[in-house]
């Protein structure tokens, strides 16, 4: 072998050498990709009883009081505790993947810019307990990638230092108190209705009734010189107590000395009667509900019996909205631990044999089909046990759980329900059709 062939060969091992070795300097560390955010807090999830969440133009808190976890600008309304518990374990498990740069210049583009800069889209999460502070971060923007390997992460920094990181895990956060509360309130269906009555501030009552079910409901007391308007305006009405999703709350001692623009009385055929106080507000409609039993419900009942569905979906009490109560406590201990452990094992998986980690993933992911399915026969179980208990309910038991929930509050209304609660009868109505 000559000279010159044995000097390229040296060369080729040196260079190969080198080459793996800058690699290995700039391959991430497998202990830097599973560490955690916050190495503490899995231990102290019980502890937190504050959360807040702030953005460039408003903050959200969610506090814990006596035992109940509620929005306190949504004046205390309680909270959804599996939300507090997502948010406090997942800032728990928030695993730090690789820093990024410490360029605050730069910290726009991953959204982790200060909260102060101009036109600052990131949000903060602060978690407390007694007024410390157990964790606080800066959240960002998605991580974007398409690789199946990749778990669902995001861009983070914490608020006192420069260095930005990416992070897996999930925390979903915002100041919109409707994103913290039960927003399925009331559910009374048109089929159900028999009698509706909305009664203006200015201008006259609408009126509508029907004798069965199968009626079409027939707008009453029309002005002379009109007819009613489409069916389809009508049957709209008819659900105005349908599934109604709110987008905020208030206390309804807030409206007290002010007066109601619409009053909305909706009585069903089994003998149901649900009114509602509409105001406006700063361009937002809010109602104020209750619910009672006419006095010939029982009778009423015996006679649509079998003839329709009389399930609300919202038969729900204070602590269930919300969630709250001792047991609170209890689900976020317990799902911190399992998340701590979780994540424990992760990183001990992390160091094992690529084979017995793709065997133990498709043994997990047979597990997790074979838990799937048997959580959606529950669901389906427990969704067909719901609607048989709201068929059984009288219309006393059913104003009475309505009333437990929506007793001293004022819902925000979405724009689609406003309109309905405050239709004018000058919409019902129309010139004769020649």
């Amino acid at each position: 072998m000559g000279n010159k062939n044995l000097v390229f060969i040296a060369v080729t091992v040196v260079a190969v050498v080198a080459a793996v070795a800058i690699s290995q300097q700039r391959a991430p560390q497998t202990s830097k990709e599973t560490s955690l955010l916050f190495p503490d807090l899995a231990a102290k999830v019980n502890e937190v009883s504050e959360l807040q969440v702030r953005d460039a133009l408003s903050e959200l808190t969610v506090r814990r009081v006596s035992g109940t976890w509620r929005v306190a600008e949504g004046d205390d309304y309680p909270a959804l505790v599996d939300k507090v518990k997502q948010t406090v374990v997942g800032a728990a498990d928030l695993r730090v993947v690789a820093e990024k740069t410490q360029n605050p210049d730069l910290h726009k583009r991953l959204g982790v810019e200060d909260l102060k800069s101009k036109g600052a889209e990131s949000h903060l999460l602060t978690l407390k307990s007694g007024g410390e502070e157990l964790a606080s971060f800066i959240k960002g923007k998605a991580r974007r990638s398409q690789s199946p390997s990749h778990s669902p992460g995001f861009y983070a920094r914490l608020p006192d230092q420069p260095q930005a990181l990416l992070v897996e895990g999930g925390v979903e956060i915002s100041t919109d108190v409707a994103e913290w509360i039960e927003r399925d309130i009331v559910d009374i269906e048109g089929v159900e209705v028999s009698d509706i009555r909305l009664s203006h501030r200015e201008g006259p009552e609408v009126i509508l009734k029907r004798e069965t079910p199968e009626d079409d409901l027939v707008l009453q007391n029309i002005p002379a010189g009109k007819e009613q308007e489409s069916e389809y305006a009508i049957v709209r009405l008819a659900g105005v107590m349908a599934n109604i999703y709110v987008n905020g709350v208030k206390r309804a001692d807030r409206f007290a000395s002010a007066a109601p623009a619409t009053n909305i009385e909706v009585k069903t055929f089994d003998g149901l009667l649900a009114t509602a106080q509409v105001y406006v507000e700063d361009e937002k409609t809010y109602a104020q509900f209750s619910f009672a039993a006419a006095p010939d419900a029982a009778e009423a009942k015996a006679e649509v019996a079998g003839a329709g569905d009389s399930g609300t979906g919202a038969g729900n009490d204070d602590a269930e909205a919300g969630d709250g109560g001792a047991e609170s406590e209890a689900e976020i201990a317990e799902a911190g631990g399992e998340g701590a452990e979780a994540g424990d094992e992760g990183a001990e998986a992390g160091d094992g044999g690529t084979e017995a980690g793709d065997a133990g993933a498709e043994a997990g992911d047979d597990d997790a089909e074979t838990g799937d399915e048997g959580a959606e026969a529950g669901d389906d179980d427990a969704e067909a046990g719901d609607e048989g208990a709201e068929d059984a309910m009288t219309p006393a038991e059913r104003a009475q759980a309505l009333n437990a929930l929506t007793a001293g509050w004022a819902y925000q209304l979405s724009d689609s329900k406003a309109e309905l609660f405050t239709k004018p009868q000058s919409e019902l109505v129309r010139d004769p059709v020649e």
